[in-house]
């Protein structure tokens, strides 16, 4: 969302959005024009996760500038891309996994490719004052983990205030660029982010560790991370941690912010949609059934409810923008 004082940027064709006006092009995670409308009026009001926007007919690089009060858990999430959290006031608390890391001023995440992550408020209508970048690792030359060679520690830095402060001025500049579009812009940006790797490689001495998930729930996330299509109830999961079944959901819910039974639930929606791209000819029933909906109608309420839009909705919409890319490429 944005700050206070600026409206919401995203990376797609580099123009500004504003509630009222026609919906980007283009929305990986895609919904109709009324539905986006009606979120964007809800993220007015409260925190919520940025969906990453792009056209991918353009740059596909996403920044957004986000100040508001975080008073709630928000979904998992995972995707292809980087996705770095600058933390410029406030605080702010990710998971990675099985891993819990707090931001305060200063602080730069970097969340890698395909990695299950959420924002968990734990200083409830703390003001949050961050930029956050969205990208392919393939726009600066890195493989598809993400991962710099030779560099292990780049995930949670606490970067020195003139190192911030030059990070924050690469969002703008490159937001300039995205906006004006001026001759050879898509070169500009990519140098700059360019600038933005060697940075971190640079700062990666200034690690900071992060909170470790009790073993029992490092266990569960693996146990629900390969066997998601499974019935899994949490005295299923409590026999497999040797912890009772209160304990375990105590513990659970303390480090994802959600419960077992959302989280699975959420992680089956991310995982349904993988499917319902990679496989169009694959019955929406059909789908439901591999990441373990037992009925089709729980499986529609569950995507619904994380998606905003409907199983056939998205297919629809990924088929559309894959059109599109063809036809480009064309």
């Amino acid at each position: 969302m944005a700050s206070c004082s600026r409206p919401m940027k995203s990376g797609y064709r580099g123009a500004s959005w504003k509630p009222g006006a026609n919906p980007p092009p283009f929305i990986p995670r895609l919904i109709t024009a009324a539905q986006w409308l009606n979120i964007m009026r809800m993220k007015k009001q409260r925190a919520k996760r940025e969906s990453i926007l792009y056209n991918k007919e353009d740059l596909p690089l996403y920044i957004s500038w986000y100040r508001d009060k975080a008073s709630v858990a928000l979904p998992i999430a995972y995707h292809p891309e980087i996705e770095m959290h600058l933390v410029r006031g406030g605080s702010a608390v990710y998971t990675v996994h099985d891993r819990k890391h707090l931001l305060n001023p200063g602080s730069l995440l970097v969340i890698y490719p395909n990695e299950v992550h959420t924002f968990i408020s734990e200083k409830p209508e703390t003001v949050v004052d961050k930029v956050t970048f969205v990208f392919p690792p393939g726009l600066v030359g890195l493989p598809s983990s993400g991962r710099i060679a030779g560099y292990r520690d780049v995930r949670h830095l606490n970067l020195a205030p003139t190192e911030a402060a030059a990070i924050a001025r690469i969002a703008s500049d490159i937001q300039g660029e995205l906006d004006r579009q001026p001759m050879e812009w898509a070169a500009i940006c990519r140098l700059r982010l360019q600038e933005l790797i060697i940075m971190l490689k640079r700062a990666a001495g200034s690690g900071v560790a992060a909170e470790t998930a009790h073993p029992a729930v490092a266990r569960v996330l693996e146990i629900i991370g390969s066997r998601f299509a499974e019935s899994l109830p949490s005295s299923k999961l409590a026999d497999a941690t040797g912890l009772s079944e209160s304990r375990l959901r105590h513990l659970f819910s303390e480090h994802m912010g959600i419960g077992i039974k959302q989280y699975t639930t959420q992680l089956r929606v991310l995982k349904a949609c993988d499917i319902l791209a990679a496989e169009p000819e694959l019955k929406i029933e059909s789908v439901g059934h591999s990441v373990g909906f037992r009925y089709v109608a729980d499986f529609n309420r569950a995507f619904v409810a994380r998606m905003r839009i409907t199983p056939s909705e998205y297919r629809t919409a990924r088929a559309r923008s894959r059109s599109a890319s063809r036809h480009q490429a064309v």
